[in-house]
């Protein structure tokens, strides 16, 4: 998506598709993200995958996909297009700390986080809600904790959620599914709860939303846009 954006905004293409998609329910990568202590089986489905939660115990392997299209905020408005969102920055890092563990102490998701920040030209307390990654890895989940900490300055009032209680880890699927539930709840001044969590970590020190409802949220901080902003449809 990233990607994609720096492509309309070098006028190297008037839109884009992008997204992603997995499939990756194998056995040779079940038992490999175990050797890795990705995940640990339970025998209770409803505890398998718990972001933030004392008792995360690892990933749950899921699938899907979804695509996007992206384009010029003018050409949007031009067509009359149904515009979901407008992309207003965007970073990437690339981290070798572990296979599949990152830092402990979460500098990469800091400095990513920050990047993105400084690309969209606002400042943390500007920010309402984020789409965490929340795996629901013991390790995994209290790197993301210490980074969102440390980033936004341990807000009480910043909401966090994680979609991965409810669909799983879908791999390439995964940012792009965060999304899509970003999106719905610009549309309908919500957040999508954390499904299956019910302790919280005692590092987090955010508002995780929890149970089965979605989270109102009437009082959303109005965004600054321009037709100069990508449009996402």
């Amino acid at each position: 998506i990233g990607l994609a954006c720096w492509m309309i905004e070098q006028g190297r293409a008037d839109a884009m598709l992008a997204g992603g998609s997995d499939a990756a329910l194998q056995p040779l990568t079940f038992h490999s993200q175990i050797n890795y202590g990705m995940l640990r089986p339970v025998e209770d489905p409803r505890r398998a995958s718990l972001p933030f939660d004392v008792a995360r115990c690892g990933i749950v392997e899921g699938e899907g996909s979804a695509m996007i299209v992206l384009e010029d905020g003018a050409r949007a408005r031009a067509r009359g297009a149904h515009v979901l969102g407008w992309v207003r920055g965007y970073a990437s890092v690339s981290e070798a700390y572990h296979p599949s563990s990152p830092q402990p102490d979460g500098h990469w998701e800091q400095r990513v986080m920050r990047l993105a920040l400084a690309d969209a030209g606002i400042e943390p307390d500007e920010v309402d809600v984020v789409l965490a990654h929340g795996t629901a890895t013991p390790v995994g989940d209290a790197a993301e904790i210490a980074a969102i900490n440390a980033v936004f300055g341990g807000r009480p009032d910043l909401v966090v959620t994680s979609v991965k209680g409810h669909v799983g880890h879908s791999g390439g699927a995964a940012n792009v599914t965060a999304l899509l539930a970003g999106l719905w709840g610009m549309a309908n001044d919500a957040v999508v709860p954390t499904a299956g969590t019910t302790e919280l970590d005692p590092a987090v020190t955010f508002r995780v939303p929890l149970g089965t409802a979605p989270l109102r949220m009437p009082d959303r901080k109005s965004t600054r846009l321009n037709s100069s902003h990508v449009a996402l449809s």
